[in-house]
């Protein structure tokens, strides 16, 4: 449970799975009535207890973990999926990625995300180390990369939309700080979640020519979390812009492309993606009806030509065969997106905002207005006019959601256009103008030229005209990874270092501008106060403390303890590789 998600989703979780116990630390899900073992408080009576592996109780079919995915109806669907499932996705991905002990695999995923099982349990299976990013260095690519290279990661896997800001920031650089964060140790890339365009992987091997082998996935929840895969070559990249093809199944996992009538597409066609095989989950929890619509049983034709009844899952997105055999997605065809690699069904969100006694209709649609930027805008049919609607559905929507369910914009309109059958025509929903991305505010311009420059990348990053003073950057849609745009900006334009949490510690033009200006100064001090040589042609004479120094080590010539203010001795196996660790830690 990432306890960054509201209040009311994390108790809609504990309800659904009632979990009988919970390992936290002192201050978080209070509310909860299971035993809580807290792993700050209750350390001592931890640690009195046996540190052998307990015997095993579960067997392949049990429950492995239940994660929680976006839900249609107004809640969120917790996924189950087994130890066999698990066992099948760690030696699946094994044959792909061939992890030894040397491999160092960073952990970007948030643990709640189900990314978080690759990043962390796939290399810890095979012997690799895993090295977890803090919340900073996830959001920031100039921390990160220094993270990258300090701790000699082999494997960097992230969402596309998040490589995509990190190739950004590094091309901001001038080449040589791009080549002193660029680690070369760095063998895999690794992508999924999301569609990659050719043009990330095309800079990494040409522009930054990086020679990491890149492999971009597709994935469910409900299946493992990858079904395909594909070995990205300059093949896919050279020309045109386009979408990286996604592969072929992985090990122990069968894909059908089928239409409308559950029958099989020729290749070429589009198709929905069923799958079947052993990554196949349980289902969803306390869900019967959904598990009937999602997972289904299919008189499938085996390569021999027999007919058998598979169980499978019907994902609900869309792929071509390519004829050279591997998949192309295209898309989902129902009301699901991806924004920064969540699964988002925008029903959850239309749940939420229906829930105002004053909203009669609404929907939710992502747009994508500016390449490779999904913002979600809300269009709210009003029961009567209130000038307080749209502050009080932010609200809203902030104790329901996750911060990247949220709507970025909010549009008012009479009415809902509708398509000749009656459906809604998401089609002719308006593009929002500017005044839709935050609450109403009279525009305030810049007083001086540093205000003036922030004003103009603020504005240059949101896709909109002008921004004034006062105008919050999250509430005009801003997000963690285009707060790492606005950052890298900053530092180019005004030569110093700045951390992405003074956006969200102070997100308004003016209070970054005080922000900048304080950074500016301290850097400048620091310039000016360096320590330089001074020439001192007599003889300084020798301190006291150096005198004693002098003195014990001429009495003690062939030992150094005159240098050591205590000595303690250590039984017990001394563990090399712990030693190691400890050492390049300190």
């Amino acid at each position: 449970i990432d306890p960054a998600y509201p209040v009311e989703r994390i108790e809609f979780m504990l309800a659904d799975t009632a979990a009988p116990f919970i390992v936290t630390k002192s201050g978080y899900l209070q509310s909860s009535e299971a035993e809580k073992i807290l792993l700050d408080a209750d350390w001592e009576i931890i640690a009195q207890n046996p540190t052998e592996n307990p015997p095993p109780v579960a067997d392949s079919e049990n429950l492995a973990y239940v994660i929680y995915t976006s839900g249609s109806t107004g809640k969120p669907k917790g996924a189950m999926l087994t130890q066999a499932n698990l066992a099948h996705y760690v030696q699946a991905l094994q044959q792909e990625f061939c992890l030894t002990p040397d491999d160092r695999y960073l952990h970007l995923a948030s643990i709640a995300f189900s990314s978080s099982r690759r990043h962390l349990l796939f290399p810890l299976a095979h012997g690799a180390s895993v090295v977890i990013a803090d919340e900073e260095q996830r959001m920031d690519p100039l921390p990160l990369f220094r993270l990258v290279k300090q701790e000699s990661v082999t494997v960097f896997d992230a969402v596309p939309s998040f490589q995509r800001y990190c190739m950004n920031a590094l091309l901001e650089l001038e080449t040589e700080r791009r080549k002193e964060l660029l680690n070369k140790n760095l063998r895999l890339i690794v992508s999924a979640s999301e569609p990659l365009l050719s043009d990330i992987p095309a800079t990494w091997m040409f522009e930054f020519k990086h020679p990491a082998q890149h492999i971009h996935m597709i994935g469910q929840t409900e299946t493992s979390g990858i079904i395909s895969l594909n070995h990205v070559t300059e093949e896919d990249v050279i020309g045109e812009v386009r979408a990286v093809s996604v592969g072929r199944p992985i090990s122990n996992t069968k894909i059908y492309l089928l239409d409308e009538n559950q029958q099989p597409v020729a290749s070429g066609e589009a198709g929905e993606i069923y799958v079947c095989g052993d990554g196949l989950g349980r289902g969803y929890l306390n869900r019967p009806e959904l598990n009937e619509q999602k997972f289904i049983e299919l008189s499938i034709e085996d390569d021999s030509g027999s007919k058998n009844i598979q169980r499978v899952c019907r994902t609900g997105d869309y792929a071509r065969l390519l004829p050279d055999g591997r998949l192309e997605c295209l898309g989902r065809q129902d009301f699901q997106i991806k924004i920064r690699g969540n699964r988002v069904e925008l029903g959850e969100i239309e749940a939420s905002l229906i829930s105002n006694p004053n909203v009669r209709e609404c929907s939710v649609i992502g747009r994508e207005d500016q390449p490779g930027q999904i913002r979600l805008v809300a269009y709210i049919v009003a029961r009567q006019k209130s000038d307080s609607l749209i502050e009080e559905l932010r609200a809203l929507t902030r104790e329901k959601l996750p911060d990247y369910m949220q709507p970025a914009a909010f549009v008012m309109i009479d009415s809902l256009p509708l398509t000749p059958n009656g459906k809604i025509d998401r089609k002719s929903l308006p593009v929002p103008d500017e005044s839709a991305f935050a609450v109403e505010k009279d525009y305030a311009a810049p007083r001086n030229q540093t205000e003036k420059l922030i004003a103009e990348i603020f504005a240059e990053v949101l896709g909109f005209s002008r921004v004034g003073i006062n105008d919050n950057f999250f509430e005009f849609g801003g997000h963690s990874l285009l707060a790492s745009r606005i950052i890298a900006r900053l530092r180019k334009t005004f030569k110093v270092e700045i951390p992405l949490r003074a956006i969200f510690e102070a997100p308004t033009v003016a209070e970054v501008a005080k922000k900048t200006e304080l950074y500016q100064r301290q850097t400048e001090f620091a310039s000016t106060n360096d320590l330089t040589k001074i020439e001192r042609p007599e003889v300084i004479p020798l301190s006291f403390a150096q005198q004693r120094l002098w003195f014990l080590a001429q009495m003690e010539t062939e030992s150094s303890t005159y240098n050591m203010s205590e000595v303690f001795r250590l039984s017990g196996k001394l563990e090399i590789e712990e030693l190691k660790f400890a050492a390049r830690k300190v």
